[in-house]
């Protein structure tokens, strides 16, 4: 049996969990950071601008916050109070540093709460449950709100440390938070037991193939991410670490996110320019590949919970994920139905674990391969002229066929 698309990836076989995406047409921004809501989500860009869609992604409206500058980050505490993070690295009449504004109807229109006279960008908020506001400036620490951002404190990290960024900064309870710092080959890592008070350095490494970002999906379970398809993993908080390889040595991952303590995903691209997107049921225990756009890579990434969410590409593309549901009728279209040299399968909705199969005229089954792309591009050049026929099939069930016509002729 032969192979119809030129590429295939062997995946864990996983129960039918998945939802569905849907590709929306790239935006003529560049987005920097994305948040998604069940009834809205939000773009930063690099153009000190906040984009909202109502419409599950398919349009948005665009508000310019500043003059110039970029929104880095945009998180919500409840569906009216939101924050955004960014300004521009150096203060000017045109771009604050370390810029923050604040929603109180759902992100309509939002203001500025803090202007800070330092360097560098706000780049994360969190939002700890007890409502405390905590924002990462790059160049400086942490500035911290115990009232909703009438106030700040300065939080030093680690006075000692003069020239370098911080880079991830997470915190996943009220007292418990996490940081990471670099500075040219050094990566260190801070925790918080104490609401973001005191910060201690709980790991330090000059190793290449440590990366200063991390993830962690609760106080004790995380991740430190690691060069080709690897994480440093814990499950005590950071007490002990375990090296585990999660993908394929020729992916780097780009980023972690855990909708819930269970359910997580993971962003990658390999050394020929593949990106992927995967999935986990179990904690990390094991990953499931999910969608794998062609000539494109994964930029940003957020879940409203475990099926819901919002990606960005690197062109710029928005996509959205749904939780499992029924099939469009016009799901899928072939184009063009007679060929002579390549035909395409094209998907409204993308879904993992579709499967494609060949047949001739008599029935017989000539070639069997899988998708993962909107756009799927076949090249059957063994197939003599004549009739055969496509069927896509799903967990064991052909959801959609078409007749097909292998023309003679040259090839155009």
């Amino acid at each position: 049996m032969r192979k119809l698309i030129t590429f295939i990836l062997l995946l864990v076989t996983a129960p039918n969990l998945f939802g569905q995406w849907k590709k929306y047409r790239g935006i003529d921004k560049s987005i920097v950071t994305v948040f998604a809501k069940a009834d809205k989500c939000f773009l930063g860009t690099a153009y000190a601008e906040i984009g909202t869609s109502t419409d599950e992604g398919r349009s948005f409206a665009f508000t310019k916050v500043e003059p110039k500058g970029y929104v880095q980050t945009i998180k919500f505490q409840d569906q009216n109070i939101g924050y955004a993070g960014g300004g521009c690295i150096v203060e000017s009449d045109s771009c604050s540093a370390n810029t923050l504004l604040k929603t109180i109807n759902g992100g309509e229109s939002w203001g500025f709460i803090n202007k800070s006279e330092g360097t560098g960008k706000i780049t994360q908020i969190e939002i700890t449950p007890n409502g405390n506001l905590f924002a990462l400036s790059e160049f400086e620490g942490i500035y911290r709100s115990t009232d909703g951002g009438e106030s700040f404190d300065f939080i030093n990290i680690d006075p000692s440390q003069t020239q370098g960024s911080f880079v991830n900064f997470q915190m996943v309870s009220d007292e418990v938070g996490y940081c990471s710092f670099s500075f040219r080959k050094m990566k260190r890592f801070y925790k918080t037991i104490d609401g973001g008070q005191t910060w201690y350095n709980f790991f330090e490494t000059e190793l290449v193939n440590f990366t200063p970002r991390f993830y962690f999906i609760n106080e004790e379970d995380g991740f430190l991410i690691m060069q080709k398809g690897k994480v440093f993993a814990t499950n005590n908080g950071g007490a002990t670490w375990e090296e585990k390889a999660l993908f394929s040595e020729r992916e780097t991952i780009n980023q972690i996110y855990f909708p819930s303590n269970k359910v997580g995903y993971a962003t990658t691209r390999s050394s020929n320019l593949t990106a992927s997107l995967y999935r986990t049921d179990d904690g990390g225990a094991t990953w499931q590949l999910e969608l794998s756009p062609s000539e494109s890579y994964w930029s940003h990434l957020h879940f409203y919970d475990e099926h819901n969410g919002y990606a960005v590409l690197n062109d710029n593309t928005v996509l959205r994920r749904y939780a499992p549901s029924v099939l469009d009728e016009n799901q899928f279209k072939v184009s063009p139905t007679a060929f002579r040299q390549k035909f395409y399968l094209l998907l409204k909705y993308y879904q993992p674990n579709y499967f494609v199969e060949l047949y001739d005229s008599y029935g017989t089954l000539l070639a069997a391969d899988q998708v993962y792309d909107f756009q799927s591009e076949f090249t059957p050049d063994f197939l003599p002229p004549g009739f055969y026929y496509l069927k896509v099939k799903k967990d064991g069930e052909t959801v959609f066929a078409e007749r097909l016509v292998r023309l003679w002729g040259e090839v155009e």
